[in-house]
């Protein structure tokens, strides 16, 4: 394997070079300029304990305000170029590093750079053929490409850096101002379903993983090391929707690379994962067969290790039934932990919103913390997600627009990922 730093290349990147290079220090942290530079954030609850004035204020987020975004940190394009004829590898990364690990790569003088990430893997693209990511007008898109793929889940619409730089870490929590605390990148592999599948694998990850902090340690501190010497400290693995299958067989694949899964894996999130199968239309596993099937392999890799995390959010409360009734059972016989059983979303059915129009449909939540707070789980119902949005307009006007042909409203399953990164990153050692 061996990657190139395609960042810089004009050709290739065509407007994108403007956006996320020579302004990508705007760019980053573009919410909070358009908004008053705040940016909604959870802390430690999704879920206020009681709402009084309407189903809106069960949502305990806060707004980070205030930030110093002078300095928003580097984002870096990385291609693997060998093979280049194979498609089912996963060959572009856009890679995020905070201003503190960049400042880190820059006065470090051991050669032996730490590379802290959290891997975003989006859904199913319906981009097969590579590389879609330079077929004609990038800006504004006129075709779907792997290239403006990358941008909407770092920047854009999933708002990944956002909520990477203003969350709030419990070990910190500081509402406003200051700058963004933690050494870390955000790594999103741009590519088709069946180049994920290559991801799967923890060594190829793993290489992967520490291609990219070589690449990036040399584009700041001018001196390319060797692969072996970049150091993978703490590795967290986010799946969105139907990439929770790709989550599920790296666990599953998890001996190819022991020590990466025991030692550099500390951290699992899963944001509404779809995990049912069908085969010639027939289902062979459905969701809470799937979502089983996932859990057991997390625990077995998380094993007895409090310092793993686990983070898991849920539309569907059938498909996560028998992971909450452990976790019920669990925190009953050794006590501590937190659990919010019900979140009476549904008391407010048939009271008046604003404009005068009734709420209905909506149904109860949850959320629920293991005794030493590494598991947790959280069930937001989808029936609600007009209510989990309108507390909040947020829009990048740089990119699409929230109503815009990608995300129309941005329905209540994006909102998983797009809002909630945050609520399992103040949980987070990072």
């Amino acid at each position: 394997m061996e990657f190139r730093d395609i960042t810089n290349e004009r050709t290739l990147l065509a407007s994108y070079k403007t956006v996320f290079v020579d302004n990508q220090g705007y760019e980053l942290v573009r919410p909070y300029r358009d908004h008053g530079r705040a940016f909604p954030v959870f802390l430690d609850r999704v879920f206020a304990p009681a709402a009084r004035g309407g189903p809106l204020d069960f949502i305990d987020y806060r707004m980070r305000t205030s930030m110093d975004d002078t300095d928003a940190g580097r984002i870096f394009v990385l291609e693997r170029n060998d093979s280049s004829a194979g498609k089912a590898v996963a060959r572009l990364f856009w890679v995020w590093l905070s201003p503190a690990l960049v400042k880190q790569y820059r006065d470090d003088t051991s050669n032996t750079p730490v590379l802290r990430a959290n891997v975003v893997l989006h859904p199913r693209a319906g981009l097969e053929d590579y590389p879609a990511y330079w077929r004609g007008g990038v800006d504004p898109v006129k075709l779907p490409n792997f290239l403006e793929l990358g941008a909407r889940y770092l920047c854009k619409e999933k708002f990944t850096v956002a909520q990477h730089f203003c969350g709030v870490r419990r070990a910190g929590p500081k509402l406003d101002g200051g700058p963004c605390p933690s050494a870390f990148a955000v790594v999103v592999p741009v590519c088709s379903a069946a180049a994920y599948a290559d991801l799967t694998d923890p060594a190829t990850l793993s290489e992967a993983l520490r291609h990219i902090g070589r690449r990036c340690y040399a584009a700041i501190s001018a001196r390319l090391v060797p692969v072996a010497a970049v150091q993978l400290e703490r590795i967290a693995v986010s799946a969105y929707s139907r990439s929770g299958a790709v989550l599920s067989r790296l666990l599953a694949a998890g001996r190819r690379d022991d020590r990466f899964m025991s030692e550099s894996l500390r951290e699992v999130y899963a944001f509404d994962v779809m995990l049912d199968e069908k085969v010639a239309g027939r289902v062979v596993k459905t969701k809470r067969q799937g979502y089983d099937e996932l859990w057991n392999r997390l625990t077995a890799w998380q094993g007895d290790d409090a310092d793993k995390r686990i983070r898991l959010y849920s539309a569907e409360r059938a498909t996560v039934d028998g992971i909450y009734q452990e976790l019920r059972t669990r925190l009953a016989r050794y006590g501590g932990g937190y659990h919010n059983a019900s979140v009476k979303f549904s008391s407010f059915n048939g009271t008046r919103r604003p404009d005068g129009t009734k709420f209905s449909g909506l149904a109860d939540g949850y959320e629920i913390y293991s005794t030493d707070n590494s598991r947790s789980l959280v069930l937001l119902p989808s029936n609600n997600a007009l209510v989990y949005l309108s507390t909040e307009n947020l829009k990048n006007d740089g990119g699409f627009g929230l109503g815009g042909d990608y995300e129309p409203g941005l329905e209540g399953h994006s909102w998983f990922v797009s809002r909630l990164m945050s609520h399992a990153l103040f949980h987070s050692g990072f």
